[in-house]
């Protein structure tokens, strides 16, 4: 969902699949992979360039954890994937980070 691609895309083949593409992008690359729609929550042209540029950061660290959150969800092996009532906690702590 915050790729804004789905498992068949065409970008995805051969070795490649979305859990993939999202494991080898991260933490570097988070905000090459979010889906270009999530830009326009990242900037606000109202805000002073030193709030932008916190918010913008705040935003990306975040996807950075929810993107983590959907690569443990996502594991090949089922009983290896993360317990969901551990990515609920998790998931509300990002919201309090993001919000807060």
């Amino acid at each position: 969902m915050f790729t804004g691609k789905r498992p068949t895309d065409h970008i995805f083949g051969d070795n490649l699949n979305l859990h993939k593409f999202v494991k080898t992008a991260l933490p570097e690359h988070v905000a090459e992979i979010a889906d270009s729609l999530l830009e326009g929550g990242i900037t606000n042209v109202e805000e002073a360039p030193d709030q932008s540029s916190l918010r913008a950061h705040k935003i990306e660290e975040c996807l950075t954890l929810v993107f983590g959150i959907g690569i443990a969800c996502s594991v090949e092996n089922p009983t290896n994937r993360k317990d969901i009532s551990d990515v609920a906690s998790e998931l509300n702590s990002i919201k309090d980070n993001l919000l807060g």
